[in-house]
């Protein structure tokens, strides 16, 4: 699996940080994640996994899944980790929540022309028995000026019964992006699928 930290199931277990500065090309990323760190799974008393550990596989593999560089290749695959009326609220409270596999695939490949090489850095994962928060650092190659882009963000999935994901929704600065990115925040909004005037 390419997915860097993580620091346990539920809240226990430190977080930890790559040591690769965020400047750090793909295939370097890609080259070091190539032997990520096991750790036990922990169980409880009765040796069942502990809360949280069945509601954090739909959303590992989403993660996964765009680690693998081209999703859109894979938007089968990673569409169903999602109940059919999922929504997806790319960044709140900038845009309005998404509903439906359709629209989520359709979102997801309009991103897909704004950037390739994702890498998502997992710092730290909590986990109840229907939440799973991640804060992250997505590393990314922007395909209008092949600058390398570092977005940390907190992210909230829903996940139902069947495992699925009925709920996504992404924290972050536009704002601080845009200047990392050296785009006006015009041009933010646009690469943010958001209609300026």
């Amino acid at each position: 699996m390419r997915i860097v930290g993580g620091g346990g199931y539920g809240s226990s277990g430190p977080a930890r940080r790559n040591p690769l500065p965020p400047d750090t090309s793909p295939d370097t990323w890609r080259a070091a994640l190539q032997e990520p760190t096991q750790r036990a799974d922990p169980t409880s008393e009765e040796g069942s996994p502990p809360m949280g550990t069945r509601q954090e596989a739909p959303v590992r593999e989403l993660l996964r899944l765009f680690d693998e560089g081209d999703f859109v290749g894979n938007m089968d695959r990673l569409l169903a980790q999602f109940a059919e009326d999922a929504t997806y609220q790319m960044s709140v409270p900038g845009r309005e929540a998404l509903r439906g596999r359709e629209l989520i695939a359709k979102e997801l490949a309009r991103q897909a022309g704004d950037y390739t090489d994702c890498v998502c850095e997992i710092l730290t994962v909590v986990s109840d028995d229907r939440h799973v928060v991640t804060e992250r650092i997505d590393h990314v190659t922007m395909l209008h000026d092949g600058t390398r882009v570092s977005n940390p963000l907190l992210a909230i999935f829903e996940v139902n019964d069947d495992g699925r994901i009925v709920a996504w929704r992404e924290y972050w600065d536009a704002l601080s992006l845009s200047h990392r990115m050296g785009v006006d925040p015009g041009t933010m909004l646009g690469l943010m699928g958001l209609e300026t005037a």
